[in-house]
């Protein structure tokens, strides 16, 4: 490895020990990805592979999940400290947490029962594509899709709410 590749291979591990250090532990890439002396000896085993992509696919989750919060709020602003989501008259609030939780279950648990053997890769490959395609993430499939969601969620609760509303009339 040159000089320049050593100094690459330096600044991507600083960049994710800072991640890990202001995560407060919800980001713990493995091992071997903090090894500087790692890099350059070859190529990658189909575990360190895997572990890569869902490693990265972490991170690209967390910032799909920042990115919607941060436009909620900036189209409905917050209630108790928290970013909210508004459908009709309604308002759901909403947390980094339940976005990624959201991704988790609706998006990367189906691709991975679609392709068992490529587990996270092929989440990695579905968020890589969606990335490109779309440079605005206010305009992103994850913004219509996370929409989408919520929306269902906002429909669900006012019918559940009305249900009761008629009950305790009656």
């Amino acid at each position: 490895m040159n000089d320049i590749e050593k100094a690459n291979v330096a600044r991507m591990i600083d960049r994710l020990e800072d991640l890990k250090r202001r995560s407060n532990g919800s980001f713990n890439p493995p091992a071997w990805m903090l090894d500087k002396n790692r890099y350059g000896k070859g190529s990658l085993t189909s575990d360190e592979m895997h572990e890569w992509a869902e490693t990265v696919c972490q991170s690209i989750r967390t910032t799909i999940s920042l990115n919607y919060l941060l436009r909620c709020a900036k189209m409905w602003g917050y209630v108790n400290g928290e970013a909210v989501f508004k459908s009709g008259n309604d308002f759901l609030g909403i947390n980094e947490v339940l976005i990624e939780n959201i991704l988790i279950s609706k998006v990367e648990h189906e691709l991975i029962e679609l392709n068992p053997e490529e587990r996270y890769i092929a989440v990695y490959q579905f968020y890589a594509a969606n990335e490109n395609n779309h440079s605005d993430p206010d305009n992103s499939w994850f913004t219509s899709f996370l929409d989408d969601v919520l929306i269902e969620v906002a429909n669900k609760l006012r019918l559940k709410n009305e249900r009761m509303t008629n009950f305790t009339r009656h």
